[in-house]
């Protein structure tokens, strides 16, 4: 059963860089498309990090067995707009059932942040490879 599932996150993994890599493609001669591209990847990316943040403060994964009557649990999310420098992202900031999770990954009360740009360049493919290369 494990190894099944280290398959189909391998096949996930794949067909997301498959996917990234062919619209990539062809934004590449449309800067608008691009910038869209890229908002859209961060935005995934902010959200799927704020999450990881919930499932490591709660210490189980979402629907997990062992989760059951341990006193909290995910309870939704609210909606957050961030304006970023390729344009305004919404993200989903979880929630837990008695109020203790504060999330790290976004600046309380500001609207306008670079330090994701910085947080998701610095993780990218592209630029690990291009670092290794000089």
């Amino acid at each position: 059963m494990i190894g099944l599932n280290k398959k189909n996150t391998y096949r996930k993994k794949n067909s997301f860089m498959n996917d990234f890599t062919k619209d990539f493609a062809q934004a590449l001669f449309n800067p608008d498309k691009i910038n869209d591209l890229l908002r859209k990847e961060l935005q995934q990316a902010v959200n799927n990090l704020l999450e990881a943040e919930l499932t490591a403060f709660l210490g189980y994964d979402p629907y997990a067995r062992n989760g059951w009557n341990t006193g909290n649990s995910r309870n939704g999310a609210y909606f957050r707009k961030v304006d970023t420098q390729f344009g305004p992202i919404e993200v989903q900031v979880p929630r837990d059932r008695n109020g203790q999770f504060h999330q790290h990954t976004l600046p309380d009360y500001k609207q306008h942040s670079d330090v994701l740009e910085r947080t998701k360049a610095a993780r990218s493919p592209c630029c690990v490879h291009l670092s290794v290369l000089e």
